[in-house]
C-alpha cells in the first residue's frame, strides 16, 4: 500500500490540462507523462469501450513491458499478467472503458489517479464526440457536394465528360486519386460486354488483370452492394505484378431500379473505420445516381439514333416509292392497275411494269424475305439486275437475274420468290414463268373460272442454277391475270387465326372481273380490309398486279 504521506503530490491544474488538447493524439501525449507519474512508472493502457463489436480501443499504451498497441482494437482481456489491475473510466456516471496496469500498489490508493482517471474519461469523451460531430459535417457536406455535383451532372450531355466527371466524385469521396469506371455496351443488359469506360491514375491493364477464382474480378462484383477490401481479405482480387501497391479496393456497383450499368473501382482509399458505413452508403446513393446517368445518357443515343432512322426510313421510302411504275405502256390490247403496300417503312416487294424493244411488256412482282431495310436494299437490287436482263423470255430473264441474286446473297439465308410475265408485241398471250412464286391467277370472263398457272422452279438465291421454264397462255377480251405476293393471302382476320387465303382472292376477282383493272385491284383491297378489319395496314407487304385483256 502506498503512503500517502511519501506520494508525489499531483497538483490539480494537471488534471484541467487534460481538457486543453483538441485532438487524441495531443491528449495521448500529455496523459502519458501525466498517468507515468501517478503510475510511478508501471505500464499501463487505457481501454475505451466505444463500440458493440465486443473489441475495445486501445486509446493510450505506455511503459515497458505493455503488449498493446495505441490506436488498435483488441479484446477486453487481451493484456494478461499476474499483477494487472484494473480502474474503471467514467463519464457522467457510465463506465466507458478502463485503466489497466502492471502495478504492485492499490489503485485505489494512489493519491490523485481516481480524479485523474475521472478528468482523463471526460477528455476522451468530448474528443470522440467532437470527431464525431465532425465526421457527420464532413459527411454531410459531402453527400451536398455530390448532390450538387449531380444535378449538374445530369445537365451533360457528352457520356465521356460524364463519366470522367462521376470518377472523379466517387474517388474525391473516398479521398483516392486512383479509380476506374467500367460499364457495359449496353446499359442494362448485363449479358454485354463489360469495359473499362474511364480510368483514374490507373492504366487500363491493371483492371482488366484483377482475377478471381471464377473469372474477371470486377464482373463477379456485378450486383453486389459497396464494400471495402484490404490486401489479404477473403475476396481480395489477385492481380499482376504492377498491382502490388494495391493495399485496398472499393467497390461501387452502378444499379438502380433493376439497370446495371456497370461498376466504380477505387484503389488505396483513406477511409477511417469509424467512417466506413457511412461512406459505403453514400456510395449507394452515388452508384444509383451513375446509373440512372449513364442509362439517361444511352436512352438520349438511341433516340437521336432513332430519329436519324426515322428519317433515314422516310427519304428510302419516297425513293422506293419513285421506283414503282407511275403508268404502264400504253396498248390497245392490255389494261393495267397495281398496288403495293409495305407492311414498315420500306418493303421488299418489287412491283414493275415496263416496255422492251421488241413492243413487248413485261410485269413482274417478285417477293423479298424478310421485311426492313435487308429486304428492301435486296428489292432494289433484283429490279436494277432483272431490268437489265428483260429482253429475253421470262424463263432466260429470271435464270440470269438468280446468278445475280445468288452472289448477293451469299450464305445470308435471304432469297427471292418472282412471277414473270412478258405480253407478246401482238395479239392477246403472253408467256410467264416463275421462281417459287405464288400462282399465277388467270379468271376468264366467259365463264369466271379462275385457273392457276404454275411453272414453278427454285426460289432466286437457293442455288446457282434456276430451271425455269416458259408457259404460253392465250388470253380472251375481258379475260383478267393476276400475280400477288403472299401479303395478300396471308392477310390475317382479327385474333390471328384465320387468313385471307386463295379461295377468298379467287371470290373476290369472280366478283369484279367485269370491271376495268384499276376496279378489280380496289376491289381486292376492299375485300382484304375488311377481312383484316384493318385499312391500309398489312402484316406482311402487299402487292397486286391486275392485267385485263382488251
Amino acid at each position: 500500500m502506498v503512503d500517502a504521506l511519501h506520494a508525489e503530490p499531483v497538483v490539480a491544474d494537471a488534471h484541467l490540462e487534460l481538457h486543453l488538447p483538441r485532438s487524441l493524439t495531443a491528449l495521448r501525449d500529455l496523459a502519458a507523462g501525466l498517468f507515468t507519474r501517478l503510475l510511478r512508472g508501471a505500464p499501463f493502457a487505457m481501454l475505451v469501450d466505444d463500440r458493440d463489436d465486443g473489441l475495445v480501443s486501445v486509446e493510450l499504451a505506455h511503459g515497458e513491458g505493455c503488449p498493446l498497441r495505441t490506436g488498435t482494437r483488441v479484446p477486453a482481456d487481451a493484456w494478461r499478467a499476474a499483477d494487472l489491475q484494473r480502474a474503471p473510466l467514467r463519464y457522467r456516471g457510465q463506465t466507458i472503458g478502463h485503466l489497466v496496469a502492471c502495478c504492485a500498489d492499490d489503485l485505489a490508493a494512489l493519491p490523485g489517479l481516481g480524479a485523474a482517471l475521472d478528468h482523463y474519461a471526460a477528455a476522451v469523451a468530448n474528443l470522440k464526440l467532437d470527431e464525431a460531430a465532425l465526421s457527420m459535417v464532413d459527411h454531410y457536406c459531402a453527400s451536398l457536394q455530390a448532390f450538387e455535383e449531380g444535378v449538374v451532372l445530369f445537365q451533360e450531355k457528352d457520356h465521356e465528360v460524364t463519366a470522367a466527371r462521376l470518377l472523379r466524385l466517387v474517388a474525391s469521396l473516398l479521398r483516392s486519386n486512383h479509380a476506374a469506371l467500367l460499364s457495359f455496351a449496353c446499359i442494362g443488359d448485363p449479358t454485354s460486354r463489360l469495359t473499362v469506360d474511364h480510368v483514374l491514375g490507373v492504366p487500363d491493364h491493371l483492371v482488366l488483370g484483377m482475377r478471381a477464382a471464377d473469372g474477371w474480378w470486377p464482373l463477379r462484383r456485378i450486383g453486389d452492394p459497396p464494400a471495402l477490401l484490404h490486401r489479404g481479405d477473403p475476396g481480395f482480387p489477385e492481380m499482376t505484378e504492377e498491382g502490388r501497391a494495391v493495399t485496398s479496393v472499393v467497390t461501387c456497383p452502378l444499379h438502380y431500379h433493376g439497370v446495371e450499368a456497370g461498376l466504380v473501382l477505387v484503389f488505396n482509399v483513406e477511409v477511417d473505420d469509424a467512417d466506413r458505413d457511412r461512406k459505403l452508403a453514400t456510395l449507394r446513393t452515388l452508384g444509383e445516381l451513375g446509373a440512372a446517368l449513364l442509362h439517361r445518357l444511352q436512352l438520349e443515343r438511341e433516340a437521336v439514333l432513332a430519329k436519324e432512322l426515322e428519317t433515314q426510313l422516310a427519304v428510302a421510302a419516297a425513293v422506293q416509292a419513285r421506283l414503282l411504275p407511275h403508268g404502264a405502256p400504253s396498248s390497245p390490247r392490255w389494261d393495267y392497275a397495281f398496288c403495293s403496300r409495305p407492311s414498315r417503312s420500306v418493303g421488299g416487294d418489287y412491283v414493275d411494269l415496263f416496255g422492251v424493244p421488241d413492243g413487248g411488256i413485261y410485269a413482274v412482282l417478285a417477293d423479298v424475305s424478310g421485311h426492313g431495310l435487308h429486304a428492301a436494299l435486296l428489292m432494289v437490287s433484283t429490279r436494277a439486275h432483272f431490268r437489265a436482263a428483260a429482253t429475253a423470255m421470262p424463263a432466260a430473264a429470271l435464270a440470269r437475274l438468280n446468278a445475280s441474286v445468288a452472289q448477293e446473297v451469299g450464305a445470308s439465308g435471304m432469297f427471292v420468290t418472282c412471277a414473270a410475265l412478258r405480253l407478246a408485241p401482238h395479239g392477246r398471250t403472253l408467256h410467264f414463268a416463275s421462281a417459287g412464286h405464288n400462282p399465277v391467277l388467270l379468271c376468264r370472263a366467259r365463264d369466271r373460272e379462275v385457273l392457276a398457272l404454275t411453272a414453278s422452279g427454285p426460289p432466286l438465291g437457293f442455288a446457282p442454277d434456276c430451271p425455269c421454264t416458259d408457259v404460253e397462255v392465250a388470253l380472251a377480251p375481258g379475260d383478267v391475270v393476276v400475280l400477288y405476293s403472299d401479303g395478300i393471302t396471308e392477310a390475317t382476320a382479327p385474333g390471328g387465326d384465320e387468313m385471307f387465303g386463295e379461295e377468298r382472292l379467287r371470290a373476290a376477282l369472280v366478283a369484279a372481273v367485269g370491271g376495268d383493272a384499276r376496279a378489280v385491284v380496289d376491289h381486292v383491297l376492299a375485300t382484304v380490309e375488311a377481312f383484316t378489319g384493318r385499312a391500309s395496314s398489312f402484316d406482311d407487304d402487299a402487292s397486286l398486279i391486275v392485267i385485263r385483256a382488251l
